[in-house]
């Protein structure tokens, strides 16, 4: 957990300081957003976080939020789902590779790592490829929607 716990904080300093390169203040409220996003892995939509974040700092606005996610995701710190619905999109601090299982009845999202992405990637980097990007969406219901099915 340690370890867990440290590396986070190195990518929380890491995302500080390309703030910064940006040439934007580090203000307290970034911070708590990104202390909020990274690792976070309940894919909160900016609305969610907006909510949470006012809670300490009210005078916060959905536009910093908005600026501040959008930066994150083009850094390449988090990943933004959008769905094919074109529900509010959900933002993902796990910046290591994996996939998404997204449910079509109730939303909620799934992560799995276990698909050896990482064995993959490094394999087409062999070959000559460079990987920017890796997402992999998994559409379909969860199991406890088909519970919500068998009850009807």
């Amino acid at each position: 957990m340690k370890g867990s716990k440290r590396s986070s904080d190195n990518l929380k300093n890491l995302i500080y300081e390309a703030i910064r390169m940006r040439g934007m203040r580090l203000t307290p409220q970034r911070i708590a957003i990104v202390n909020h996003i990274v690792g976070n892995r309940n894919h909160p939509s900016a609305d969610e976080i907006f909510n949470i974040i006012k809670e300490n700092y009210p005078t916060i606005s959905k536009a910093t939020i908005y600026s501040t996610l959008e930066l994150l995701v083009e850094l390449g710190y988090i990943d933004k789902i959008v769905f094919q619905d074109n529900r509010e999109a959900r933002f993902d601090g796990n910046p290591e590779p994996h996939a998404h299982f997204i449910c079509t009845k109730c939303g909620k999202i799934y992560d799995f790592h276990n698909l050896n992405l990482t064995d993959q990637i490094n394999s087409l980097e062999k070959k000559g490829y460079r990987v920017n990007k890796t997402q992999i969406y998994i559409y379909g219901v969860c199991p406890e929607c088909q519970e919500k099915e068998k009850l009807f």
